[in-house]
């Protein structure tokens, strides 16, 4: 009998049913992530709701071991926030244009990769204009680069940058207009 950790439980009947009833959920391609072996996720980002998504698509044995790479000014000006982000996502902290505060990033993530996690990565480093490609940051190609062994599952995303526009406090129910597409690694 598996014990589910309260971390668990919280995804299964909070934010799971939160997720659906919301964005009414399609995903494409989930028999495309890895059983047991670890992963990186690298993943388009036009909302906040993104990673509720990225979490939503992961078997519930993932949950705990999957760290999504998350900037730390952001969500630290609320310290409510930061605390629940933390408790619920354990994200891998990223300071952003602030080179001091990063020099122990890449290490956490050679950490995580090599204690067997997962990780997941928004390549142009922050939110974009929908449908527009922006540059990547130079953090997954080192990462590709020195665990060539770890699949690198992309995952497209299209319809939460309408239910979570940018500047936009309060979210819009776009039911069944989201869609989870992932590839192979």
């Amino acid at each position: 009998m598996t014990v589910f950790s309260l971390k668990i439980l919280i995804h299964l009947l909070l934010l799971r049913p939160f997720v659906q009833l919301l964005f009414g959920v399609n995903i494409e391609g989930k028999e495309n992530i890895p059983d047991q072996k670890n992963y990186i996720l690298i993943s388009n980002h036009n909302s906040h709701f993104d990673i509720l998504l990225l979490f939503y698509l992961l078997p519930l044995r993932h949950i705990k071991k999957t760290h999504p790479v998350a900037a730390k000014e952001y969500f630290s000006k609320n310290r409510m926030v930061f605390l629940l982000v933390n408790y619920l996502f354990s994200p891998v902290w990223v300071s952003r244009g602030k080179i001091k505060e990063n020099m122990g990033f890449m290490e956490d993530l050679r950490k995580n990769l090599d204690a067997g996690q997962n990780l997941i990565i928004f390549p142009e480093g922050t939110r974009g204009t929908p449908g527009e490609m922006q540059s990547f940051k130079s953090c997954i190609g080192k990462v590709s680069e020195e665990y060539s062994e770890i699949p690198i599952i992309p995952v497209f995303l299209s319809g939460p940058e309408r239910s979570l526009p940018r500047k936009s406090a309060i979210p819009v129910p776009m039911w069944n207009l989201s869609l989870i597409h992932i590839s192979e690694p």
